[in-house]
């Protein structure tokens, strides 16, 4: 069997004003992680990433570690990230005139953990369970669409025993993976995606078209460099 490692890139620059770029905590999870990678012996045969700058970045950062050249990585937008931020503007006046009480939270919502968290969740669990085709976005069901019909051509195009294949990408196409993986419904893939830490690593095997979990969320090498401000989710 083959196995696909998905590596969520490092921290990106949330609340600045271009949130697709790592910072610089981002650029050293991508280091570690790399580092860890070579210590390991760990090498690939093919390499896949999105073509957002921070999936592309945390690529490149790791591939540099382990020696292999930038032109090995080939670029599939169809493993990028949603934008919440788009889901978000078109949703909060509705979600407003439903619970006005929401109208503070919104206010302080890039200034306050809390209170972007109470709006974050409640905008993304909407677009979920109402399926919402937004536009310049589209629909939950059309993103799990587009990432899975991705993870199969990599599998297609990567058959044979033995084979190791890195896809860097974000944490909502990884949610995408264990709903492909173990069926989950909707709600439960979402929630997934908000304990994914940045630069982790899931892995599945594959042979075929049959598709396994082999391990989630792995920070084996944060957890080495022994500092908490590593583990970080966006």
């Amino acid at each position: 069997m083959g196995v696909i490692y998905f590596i969520r890139h490092g921290q990106a620059s949330f609340a600045s004003d271009n949130y697709d770029r790592l910072s610089g905590l981002g650029r050293r999870q991508s280091e570690i992680l790399g580092q860890y990678l070579a210590e390991t012996g760990m090498g690939f045969d093919a390499v896949y990433s999105g073509d957002m700058v921070r999936q592309m970045d945390t690529a490149n950062i790791v591939l540099e570690r382990l020696g292999h050249g930038g032109d090995e990585l080939v670029i599939d937008p169809d493993l990028n990230e949603y934008s919440s931020f788009i889901i978000l503007k078109a949703l909060l006046p509705e979600m407003i005139a439903d619970d006005p009480s929401l109208e503070r939270a919104v206010e302080g919502m890039y200034k306050d953990n809390r209170s972007f968290q109470k709006v974050y969740e409640k905008g993304m669990l909407r677009w979920v369970s109402t399926d919402r085709d937004i536009p310049g976005l589209g629909s939950w069901s059309g993103f799990h669409r587009r990432t899975q019909q991705a993870i199969r051509r990599i599998m297609a195009e990567n058959q044979g025993s033995g084979r190791r294949v890195a896809v860097f990408t974000s944490g909502g196409p990884i949610s995408s993976v264990m709903n492909m993986a173990l069926g989950l419904d909707d709600e439960v893939t979402l929630r997934i995606t908000w304990q994914i830490v940045n630069s982790s690593i899931t892995a599945c095997k594959f042979s075929g078209d049959r598709f396994f979990l082999w391990s989630f969320n792995s920070i084996a090498h944060l957890d080495q460099a022994r500092d908490a401000a590593l583990i970080t989710y966006r």
